[in-house]
């Protein structure tokens, strides 16, 4: 598609995410009319549709911007960032139909296809097609569902620009214990996008078992206090693959995550929740192995349903003699507050700064970003499919 049609087109989405409603809802039943207006069976085998788009202004001070993440903004003024579009369909209690893709200005990517089972014997799920990876905890979420605006340092430098998606195939066992605990392994695809640390864009051709990139993991979560309103979780994953200087060199990725959220009793949506992720990566290449690491911790409050501030604390390392991030040796470290209003469900607003300290060019620069989110869901359920991923 031409820049041109595509700069019309994006435009036309974006209206179109605040306009569809109309087109999909149900007439209201009557004022007087205690029941609810049915849902006939052509609507009900429809999916859920969510339209989310992203819109910023990025202001930069002493440097440029050096974002990891696909859609994060990479200059100075306006930028369109994407248009998510997320489809979800459950098939009864069997399966899980999801599908997401991003719209933006270089181009369509899709996110996510896949099939989950729901009722398997034995608590067991399988999910097969390209996802997002169990991997921490921040990977699995939808940008619509993520705290701040930005991706996290790590996740880019670990997997790619979009985190860790690809194709692949998951086997999940939730064990019948009183709390919540998953058990999960996965194949997927050491070439393509999420493959940073792996083939990466490598045309490699699959010979052998080994060319796939292996995940295994695990998550747990509690419930505690009065009510249950204090949740805590913790996981832990290994990704383990080869990398582009042959396939007897291999890439391992260690990767933990825990948080704590608490909300308050009789006080409407206030919620406090902390969460932190470490990744460290070790790299063979000829003649050495390479070690680096990289996570973050990260604070949000919600004082009330509408407003929110969050700071979160970014580090990454870097090593002597790494091709895959060969201007990236020194330590950056990257600290972000942020203030976030919700004046109307489908629209946030959220006001960041930074200081961005090291990195690829060894600089210290600041930036302040206004990003602007709206959109609609529409459907059988009216399930907002663009944030899920929570906790």
């Amino acid at each position: 598609m031409s820049r041109p049609a595509r700069s019309l087109l994006l435009p036309c989405l974006a209206v179109l995410a605040l306009l569809a409603p109309a087109a999909w809802a149900e007439t209201p039943p009557e004022a007087n009319d205690p029941k609810p207006a049915p849902i006939s069976k052509a609507v009900a085998w429809l999916p859920d549709l969510t339209l989310l788009t992203h819109f910023g202004v990025m202001g930069v001070f002493n440097g440029t911007p050096l974002p990891t993440g696909q859609f994060d903004l990479a200059r100075n003024g306006f930028g369109f960032q994407q248009l998510e579009v997320a489809l979800d369909r459950d098939l009864g209690a069997f399966a899980r139909l999801s599908v997401d893709l991003s719209v933006a200005e270089s181009g369509f990517f899709l996110n996510e296809a896949s099939a989950e089972t729901l009722s398997l014997p034995g608590r067991i799920h399988v999910r097969a097609g390209r996802f997002r990876s169990r991997v921490g905890y921040a990977n699995a979420r939808r940008p619509g569902a993520q705290e701040f605006v930005e991706q996290p340092l790590a996740l880019g430098k670990m997997f790619g620009p979009r985190g860790h998606l690809n194709l692949g195939a998951e086997l999940r066992w939730s064990v019948p214990v009183p709390f919540r605990f998953d058990l999960y392994g996965a194949a997927m695809a050491a070439t393509g996008p999420g493959a940073r640390s792996f083939y990466g864009n490598e045309d490699i051709e699959i010979q052998h078992p080994r060319d796939f990139a292996y995940q295994l993991g695990f998550k747990m979560g509690f419930d505690l206090g009065d009510g249950k309103r204090t949740h805590l979780g913790f996981g832990f994953d290994a990704v383990l693959g080869p990398n582009a200087h042959g396939r007897k060199s291999g890439t391992d990725i260690y990767a933990v995550g825990a948080f704590v959220e608490h909300a308050l009793k009789n006080v409407d949506g206030f919620k406090l929740a902390l969460e932190t992720e470490w990744f460290i990566r070790r790299r063979q290449v000829p003649g050495s192995v390479l070690q680096d690491a990289g996570g973050w911790l990260e604070l949000g409050l919600h004082v009330t349903p509408q407003w929110s501030v969050g700071a979160r604390y970014e580090l990454t390392t870097g090593v002597e003699g790494d091709d895959l991030d060969a201007a990236d040796r020194e330590l950056r470290q990257r600290p972000t507050l942020q203030v976030g209003w919700r004046p109307l469900p489908w629209g946030r607003i959220r006001v960041s700064g930074y200081m961005d300290v090291g990195g690829p060019n060894a600089e210290t620069h600041y930036g302040v970003l206004l990003h602007l989110e709206a959109g609609t869901t529409m459907g059988p359920t009216m399930g907002l499919g663009a944030v899920r991923g929570a906790r």
